[in-house]
């Protein structure tokens, strides 16, 4: 999914071992990876999933085949749309909308997935007040905001993904995330899940 989210590409990953490859595959919205692999169906041993993800089995001397038909089903029949990165705004929230009512409601919404997304927000005029690189790539912030001239409380945040920590705005326009309850060390804090700025 990652590089996928990353390249919007369709992704198929095949570990080989004695001579049989088994692997998964994902696809971004608007490409169907299922009925590329009806397609190329003929170089698998075998094959199951759905529109966005699908696993299979394949012989290790088909792969090149299999890559083959693969590369020619999304040239043939891919709407280059899908590879456009794409967010679907649900709302935008005013800062002080942002509170502990809010993100319970949110998670009765859950589980997400395939047909059920995750709601996504725009927040506008957050300052940056602090960012550090954290795990292996992400950027972790304190956000706040001066919402009708007065300042909200600062708002945990992560950007998965991308280390922008040394060269952080001071200053986002505008973002758009998710919303969660982070838990950890026996506390529950909001977190605004960065998406995109």
């Amino acid at each position: 999914s990652r590089l996928v989210n990353r390249y919007m590409r369709p992704v198929v990953l095949i570990a080989v071992e004695d001579g049989l490859g088994k692997g998964s595959a994902r696809g971004p919205k608007g490409f169907n990876i299922f009925n590329a692999f009806k397609e190329c169906r003929r170089h698998l041993e075998r094959f199951g999933g759905h529109s966005v993800a699908a696993g299979l089995t394949v012989k290790a001397e088909n792969i090149p085949h299999f890559r083959q038909a693969f590369r020619r089903f999304v040239r043939e029949n891919a709407d280059a749309e899908a590879f456009i990165p794409t967010l679907d705004i649900d709302t935008e929230l005013d800062s002080p909308d942002i509170c502990p009512q809010l993100l319970d409601e949110l998670d009765l919404l859950a589980p997400f997935g395939e047909g059920a997304d995750e709601p996504m927000f725009v927040v506008s005029d957050l300052t940056v007040e602090s960012a550090q690189t954290v795990g292996s790539g992400h950027t972790k912030m304190k956000l706040s905001s001066r919402n009708g001239g007065r300042a909200t409380d600062p708002f945990d945040a992560i950007l998965f993904n991308r280390d922008i920590g040394d060269s952080s705005p001071r200053r986002f326009e505008k973002v758009a995330c998710n919303l969660r309850w982070n838990h950890w060390m026996n506390r529950k804090q909001i977190q605004l899940i960065i998406k995109d700025f």
